[in-house]
């Protein structure tokens, strides 16, 4: 008899959402800034995640009607689209209910520090109060092996450089990061794959509601 293969590693947050791309490229060009840079390219990635979900919802409910560049306009057109800022949109997926109270404490958050830091000049460094509480998607013991999982891609730029480590509020952060594009991303996978049910309205024709005057 051969010898017993080792078990395979989990990796819940992958294992939770085994039809999305996973991007390594992403997760050391995260790794490769300073930890303003990471935070400016980590909301802007969440930002492209968002879009990606908006996109999906209005190509599903449109369904049969042609609406792409209207769909375009609203998200996309130059120079200030109705949905393009980055704090409307996380709006717009939460009134729509595509992203739980949870997710959308967390984005608001994000989107807050990312704009105070934007403002700074110097370098900063990344500290646990920047950072949401992580989301209820996997446990503590998941989390700490995500991060794990992550590490080695995250420090694959920062090897090269014979940067220092990373810090565990910046591990956390990056690591939260990817968990929240994933999630986002599989969202409007679904989305492209399953049409949501439309209500069809029926025209008020030209009945016109009496009103009565007050006395």
């Amino acid at each position: 008899m051969g010898k017993k293969r080792k078990p395979k590693p989990t990796h819940p947050v992958r294992d939770a959402f085994p039809e999305c791309h996973w991007k390594p490229g992403v997760c050391a060009t995260l790794g490769m800034e300073s930890d303003r840079g990471s935070f400016l390219v980590g909301v802007a990635l969440l930002d492209s995640a968002l879009l990606e979900l908006l996109k999906a919802f209005f190509q599903n409910i449109s369904q049969d009607r042609k609406t792409k560049d209207e769909i375009s306009f609203l998200l996309e057109s130059y120079p200030a689209a109705p949905i393009g800022a980055l704090g409307t949109r996380i709006k717009m997926c939460y009134v729509l209910g595509l992203i739980s109270e949870t997710i959308y404490k967390d984005l608001k958050q994000f989107t807050a520090t990312r704009n105070a830091f934007a403002h700074l000049d110097d370098d900063f460094e990344i500290l646990d109060s920047d950072i949401p509480k992580f989301l209820n998607l996997t446990t503590e013991d998941e989390i700490h092996r995500e991060i794990t999982h992550f590490q080695w891609t995250f420090e694959t730029g920062r090897r090269r450089a014979k940067a220092p480590p990373f810090s565990k509020a910046r591990l956390r952060f990056m690591t939260h990061v990817m968990i929240l594009y994933y999630h986002l991303i599989e969202i409007a996978e679904a989305l492209e794959k399953q049409p949501i049910p439309r209500t069809k309205i029926k025209s008020p024709g030209t009945h016109r509601p009496q009103f009565s005057e007050k006395p």
